[in-house]
């Protein structure tokens, strides 16, 4: 009798470029220590055979660098009398975190040894008498129970290259089931991290594989697809939802396919109602976890308490911190205020945007991750992370330095950029807070010192903050401020200063002086 707990057979992480993989992968030594690593290598098939090479036992466990295995599966147990070694695999439901998709795609697979030494062999070794196995010839014994959670959206080209390999399937399939799926996949998921991504690549696979003479064996190919990618990577959010609607139009009126224009919040409802059936440990919703704590952060903004009036009466469970000297000091004291795990800080001049409600909990794959939503600059109209609702892990703000010219990027190696638009910031409030604020950002652009940022980027955000704005409340005065910074830093100055507001008061009073 082959009756087997999880425990006693090999476990192999399949790792690639995932960028999340690293995470998953500690993640997954937390719950299986006794798992094994197949990375970087090239070829699904290769990738297969070299885990049944370095298999000890006669079956295997395969888990995708994408995803995250729910503890409850290691207390399991698996009858394998009834399998084909020579062409049967277990493979288990996953959840698609984009789309909320419970399917195998993804999913924790059980192998016999001997069928992936031999997966796609092109000859036989002398030792080896079993016959050459083809990926038609396996037989793929769909389990019940779902165990996994699939985090395909770790960046862009990762969502995409998902959204758009798992419609090419779907589309070529055409059974009514599957229909029902590439739906799904080219209308759910707007308000994820690079969920936009994930449906734009499964609306242009659809297209090219209904529309036009493309041969769709090529989402096999590595080179192919990255060659693929570099034509898209580059388009701005705005093109990006363009190309989006454009396809979603074409593919109502041309193949009648039913999918849907859904904004966040419809997504997120419609993820409510399928979440009802997920296990409820594992696959909590946002709406099942605790709230977390929001702090609101004030120093010497000239309308702090009515912002704060309006903030506290909209989020009741807001907390301030106000006064407090030193932007690492304000995070810690807030950190020692909030009582849980993570919590949100707000500036005092963000304006929340209507759609955002601190709803969101990090994904199991998010342990330690710094948070930061896009925010829209209120003088020059650049969305980026600067002024955005930041969410922070308790206990490294707890611990973390006061020595770091710019708090939030280094708190933590890892840190996530969230899409959602979730505020506007309105520092232009007095001639010194437009300036400071110009100051301060522009010699951290110039400096490149922000962690994990990209040198072109910073460049066209200084030329913007150098130049544009003018016409709005304040303007010259953030224009001159940014510029006051670029040349600070260009002539050598300590970037730390930037953080002493003492003393960039004393350096704007100078530049009035000056420009009088």
């Amino acid at each position: 009798m082959q009756n087997y707990s999880v425990n006693e057979l090999d476990l192999f992480f399949i790792s690639y470029d995932e960028p999340n993989a690293e995470l998953h992968w500690a993640d997954l030594l937390t719950k299986a220590p006794w798992a094994k690593r197949i990375d970087g290598v090239k070829g699904h098939d290769e990738a297969f055979r070299l885990c049944g090479r370095n298999a000890t036992t006669d079956y295997l466990f395969t888990v995708d660098g994408d995803s995250i295995v729910d503890p409850a599966f290691f207390e399991q147990r698996v009858d394998l009398d009834p399998i084909n070694i020579s062409s049967d695999v277990l493979i288990w439901k996953t959840r698609n975190v984009v789309n909320q998709l419970n399917d195998i795609n993804g999913g924790i697979k059980l192998w016999p040894k001997k069928l992936l030494i031999n997966l796609g062999q092109a000859h036989r070794t002398e030792d080896n008498n079993l016959p050459i196995i083809s990926y038609n010839d396996i037989v793929y014994v769909h389990m019940h129970n779902l165990y996994s959670q699939c985090n395909h959206n770790g960046s862009a080209l990762q969502a995409f290259r998902a959204g758009f390999r798992q419609s090419v399937k779907l589309s070529i399939s055409r059974s009514t089931k599957d229909i029902e799926r590439l739906a799904i996949w080219c209308s759910v998921g707007a308000e994820v991290e690079y969920g936009i991504w994930a449906i734009y690549g499964a609306r242009l696979a659809c297209f090219m594989v209904n529309f036009t003479d493309w041969d769709s064996s090529s989402i096999n190919d590595y080179d192919w697809f990255d060659q693929f990618w570099s034509d898209h990577k580059d388009l701005s959010h705005q093109n990006l939802i363009d190309k989006i609607s454009g396809l979603g139009d074409q593919l109502r009126q041309m193949l009648k396919l039913n999918i849907a224009e859904l904004n966040s919040q419809q997504s997120k409802f419609y993820k409510f109602i399928e979440h009802r059936l997920a296990p409820k440990e594992f696959m909590s919703t946002a709406a099942e976890q605790p709230l977390l704590d929001i702090i609101f952060l004030s120093y010497r903004e000239n309308n702090a308490e009515q912002k704060w009036s309006q903030f506290s009466k909209r989020f009741p469970r807001a907390q301030r911190v106000h006064g407090v000297k030193g932007i690492h000091q304000a995070h810690i004291h807030g950190a020692k205020m909030a009582k849980t795990k993570y919590f949100y800080v707000v500036d005092a001049d963000a304006e929340i945007a209507d759609s955002f409600d601190f709803s969101y909990y990090p994904q199991l794959n998010d342990k330690e991750c710094v948070h930061v939503w896009r925010s829209k600059n209120a003088v020059n109209g650049l969305e980026y992370g600067y002024g955005g609702v930041k969410l922070f892990p308790r206990n490294m703000v707890l611990k973390s330095s006061t020595t770091s010219v710019d708090f939030t990027t280094s708190i933590s190696k890892n840190f996530k950029i969230m899409q959602q638009l979730a505020s506007a910031t309105r520092f232009n409030t007095t001639p010194f807070e437009a300036w400071k604020s110009g100051f301060r950002e522009a010699a951290k652009l110039t400096s490149g010192i922000i962690d994990r940022s990209h040198q072109s980027e910073n460049r066209k955000r200084l030329n913007i903050w150098l130049t544009k704005g003018r016409d709005q409340e304040f303007g010259s005065e953030c224009i001159a401020g940014a510029r006051c910074g670029n040349e600070y830093i260009k002539s050598g100055g300590d970037i730390t200063r930037i953080n002493d507001f003492d003393w960039l008061e004393d350096e704007f009073n100078r530049w009035l002086i000056v420009t009088k």
